[in-house]
């Protein structure tokens, strides 16, 4: 036992850094399966879709997007299914941010789903 001590005390430096690096991979772990962000903008038919963000909080996925009409006039729709492409497959959850988006209007697409899920992909599906 006193051997365990003596290395211990003498490598109290190193043996710091060890689980400081464990530590750090381990809140980055968490922090990745709990959110996705891209701020890249993707267009689909006529509108962008950006600053999308995703948390995985109290076993619930809340996404939330910024969809613009980029179209150069009134844009009509249905819903908007966002895709999802997971660590488990893909996921398809239905959208609604009303029937019509005036010229150059923003709106905020916000879906909750009764699930944690690791995101890796998205692609944005208007139905007309």
């Amino acid at each position: 036992m006193q051997t365990i001590f003596k290395i211990v005390v003498e490598n109290k430096k190193k043996l710091l850094i060890v689980f400081g690096m464990i530590a750090c991979m381990v809140i980055g772990t968490i922090l990745i399966r709990n959110s996705y962000s891209a701020s890249d903008v993707v267009e689909v038919d006529g509108l962008s879709f950006e600053n999308l963000n995703i948390d995985n909080k109290d076993d619930t996925l809340h996404l939330t997007v910024d969809v613009k009409n980029t179209s150069g006039s009134e844009y009509k729709l249905d819903t908007i299914t966002v895709k999802l492409t997971t660590d488990q497959g893909y996921v398809e959850l239905p959208g609604y941010i009303g029937n019509i988006l005036g010229e150059n209007e923003t709106k905020k697409l916000d879906i909750k789903y009764d699930s944690t899920l690791k995101v890796t992909d998205i692609t944005y599906i208007i139905n007309k």
